[in-house]
């Protein structure tokens, strides 16, 4: 059993969904609670919460502006020449010393990668720094002598 920080009610555990961060890696607050956050934020924020709504509007691109940035990078991952996998778009990085977290100006996108590329750039906190070390990490004599066997 554990008391909701919302609702303030002893409820069991299997009413908490999953939480990483927490001591029983459990969610503070119930389910029924989140969901009735989850809509509040929803009607108080309705231009922000379409479900409909193209990722790419967050970093304050038009329809037009994607159109044309995937089409000035032949429809592929700016990195690795990748198009993206049947039913995945591709997604708008931006310069998180700009804009930091999940939305943007619009001014300071730098272009569209695919998932992974997308994932290890922010892995290796958007630092060119750390991509050289991983790439001379890389191309250090151990790994080149397992490539050329």
């Amino acid at each position: 059993m554990k008391v909701c920080k919302r609702c303030g009610e002893l409820k069991p555990l299997s009413t908490f969904g999953p939480h990483k961060h927490t001591r029983d890696k459990l969610n503070t607050i119930c389910k029924p609670c989140a969901v009735q956050r989850t809509l509040a934020w929803q009607r108080a924020n309705p231009d922000r919460s379409k479900p409909d709504w193209p990722s790419y509007r967050r970093h304050g691109l038009s329809d037009q502006d994607f159109q044309s940035l995937l089409d000035s990078q032949g429809g592929v991952c700016a990195v690795c020449g990748r198009p993206p996998r049947p039913g995945e778009r591709l997604a708008v990085d931006h310069d998180h010393g700009c804009c930091p977290g999940t939305w943007s100006c619009g001014k300071c996108v730098r272009g569209l990668l695919g998932q992974p590329c997308n994932q290890a750039a922010g892995m290796l906190r958007d630092s060119p720094t750390l991509a050289d070390k991983l790439a001379d990490y890389l191309d250090a004599p151990f790994f080149r002598k397992r490539r050329q066997s």
